[in-house]
């Protein structure tokens, strides 16, 4: 079964440009994915971004990864903050929602919004693995 787990999160920037790379993993095999900050994103954004395109080599081509939200939610009885994550997953003209959630002090937001947009995607990607090896 086909499980991608987050190895590194890096931002750097660069010009005036910021940049992060996502590296994940699936057994010995890394996957890296990148995005750039756009003038209306941040770094919650680009880090799921790179997530998703890292995600997105592990999958076929006929499947679409579009990230819908990625933000930190603070509330009163919780400690932490709740990091969520919506992403819009597309197969055949369908398009369903996929959410992830992680919970994270303030120091590891950035790496751990990662973590919830593997929580969004984790699931449906065991899933089409099994199809997969089901079909074989």
């Amino acid at each position: 079964m086909l499980r991608l787990i987050l190895h590194s999160v890096e931002l750097s920037e660069s010009s005036g440009q910021t940049q992060a790379i996502v590296t994940l993993q699936n057994g010995d095999k890394h996957l890296v994915g990148s995005a750039r900050r756009l003038p209306d994103n941040d770094d919650f954004i680009i880090v799921a971004q790179a997530t998703l395109d890292a995600v997105s080599q592990s999958l076929s081509q006929d499947i679409k990864l579009e990230l819908n939200k990625a933000a930190p939610i603070k509330h009163d009885s919780i400690d932490k903050n709740i990091l969520v994550v919506t992403v819009d997953y597309t197969k055949d003209g369908q398009t369903s929602q996929l959410t992830g959630t992680c919970l994270s002090t303030d120091d590891a937001m950035v790496h751990n919004i990662a973590k919830a947009t593997l929580d969004a995607t984790n699931r449906l990607i065991a899933y089409l693995s099994e199809l997969e090896n089901i079909e074989n």
